[in-house]
């Protein structure tokens, strides 16, 4: 084989190494940061909404499926058990949300179960319920 065939070679070994990152990367993108980020604002509207409407916090996923129908239009079309399964909220903690944290950090009891910290601009749930209830 001829030297600028093996350079050949490489480069296009190269290209081909390239394109198999950018497919992996753009399948993950796809099939888990978008959902998760939808994911979670979905999360965010429907604690906004049962407070709303029971002027409490939930307690449990439970109380907040009756809110999936009508008050969650960004669920990047899942369902309400598709949402609960990418999304953890620490019920416990879900209080923390309605402290005033000034300008400090505000607790994340909205997370990720894949971990990522991912969220759509505007659309951090954590700060999403914090301002609602700022307001």
């Amino acid at each position: 084989m001829e030297r600028w065939q093996k350079i050949l070679a490489w480069c296009l070994l190269g290209l081909l190494g390239v394109a198999v990152f950018v497919a992996v990367a753009l399948h993950h993108q796809v099939k888990q940061t978008v959902p998760d980020c939808y994911a979670q604002w979905a999360t965010a509207e429907l604690i906004i909404a049962h407070q709303k409407d029971k002027q409490r916090l939930p307690a449990n996923w439970a109380e907040l499926q009756p809110y999936f129908k009508g008050s969650a239009p960004h669920t990047g079309g899942q369902s309400f058990d598709q949402i609960r399964a990418r999304v953890q909220i620490d019920f416990a903690a879900l209080p923390q949300l309605e402290l005033d944290h000034g300008e400090g950090r505000v607790p994340e009891v909205i997370t990720c179960v894949s971990g990522i910290g991912a969220h759509w601009a505007g659309g951090e749930p954590n700060e999403l319920v914090y301002a609602e209830f700022r307001k």
